[in-house]
Order: C-alpha cells, then sequence, then structure tokens
C-alpha cells in the first residue's frame, strides 16, 4: 500500500544527536510508527461495545472500512 493510502504516518519522530565536534543537533534516525489508517482503526476498534462483537475478522474488516472513509473524509 502507499504511504498516501495509509494516511502518512500517525507519530513520526527523529532521534537527535548532537555533533561532538560543532555541537550541532542531527538526525540519528527517523521513525515513522504506525500509520495514521493503522491508528483510526484502533480508535474505531476501542469504541466497540461488548455485545457489539462478532467474528473477529469482521470486526477488523469494519474498523478498516471506517478508517478509511475518514481518510477519505480528510481528503475533503
Amino acid at each position: 500500500m502507499s504511504d498516501e493510502y495509509e494516511g502518512g504516518p500517525a507519530f513520526p519522530f527523529n532521534a537527535l544527536d548532537f555533533q561532538p565536534s560543532t555541537g550541532i543537533q542531527v538526525v540519528r534516525d527517523q521513525f515513522s510508527g504506525m500509520s495514521l489508517r493503522d491508528w483510526f482503526a484502533g480508535k474505531v476498534l476501542s469504541s466497540f461495545e461488548s455485545t457489539d462483537w462478532i467474528h473477529p475478522i469482521a470486526a477488523a474488516i469494519k474498523c478498516y472500512e471506517i478508517a478509511d472513509a475518514m481518510l477519505e473524509a480528510r481528503k475533503k
């Protein structure tokens, strides 16, 4: 899947270091974390009541359908 489809990273961050000789701050590593699509799907899943549970695969599919709709709505 493309990064655009996934909504980009949900919690990107850079690990920073200082150059010992110059004291200038530099990026050591870049981490993108989970995708925004995964974050949205997880939030939808956490909103389900225990009485809402259906087959776990069906629940996951529904969560990602809602996450995809949320990503689509962000484009408008």
